[in-house]
C-alpha cells in the first residue's frame, strides 16, 4: 500500500528534527528545512505491507510540535 500525508511544524525556523513511525516501525528521521524562510509542509510518501496505518510524527527537537493531515492510503505498489 502507498501511504501519503502532509507533515506540518509549529516552529520551522530552527530546523527541528522529527521521526515518522508507521505501525510502530521507524520510517524516517529528518530535519524540517524550509528554503527561503517560507512556511510550508512536507509530503511524506512511503510503502507499507498493511491496509491500515497507525501514524506517529515524533519531535526530536524539544518544544517543537509536529502534526500531520491529508492521509491517503492507496493500493499501489512501488
Amino acid at each position: 500500500m502507498k501511504l501519503n500525508f502532509d507533515i506540518k511544524c509549529s516552529d520551522h525556523s530552527n530546523t527541528p528534527a522529527y521521526r515518522v513511525w508507521v505501525n510502530s516501525e521507524l520510517m524516517t528521521e529528518r530535519d524540517f528545512v524550509i528554503p527561503n524562510n517560507q512556511f510550508s509542509h512536507y509530503n511524506f510518501t512511503g510503502f507499507i505491507d498493511s491496509e491500515t496505518a497507525d501514524i506517529q510524527v515524533e519531535s526530536v527537537t524539544p518544544g517543537v510540535t509536529f502534526t500531520y493531515d491529508n492521509v491517503r492510503l492507496t493500493n499501489e505498489s512501488e
